[in-house]
């Protein structure tokens, strides 16, 4: 459940592009590429 929570960001990050018309730059793109790699080696590591 925590490695669910911890892309909770992204999920916030989708909500404001979508319907709030922002932009996301290459800062943002970086911290989005991190989020779903330290997900994704959580999921590894538990498994």
């Amino acid at each position: 459940m925590s490695l669910l929570l911890g892309t909770e960001p992204l999920w916030a990050a989708a909500a404001g592009i979508v319907i709030g018309g922002e932009r996301l730059g290459l800062l943002g793109l970086l911290g989005a590429v991190f989020v779903l790699a330290g997900t994704a080696w959580g999921r590894r590591a538990t498994a």
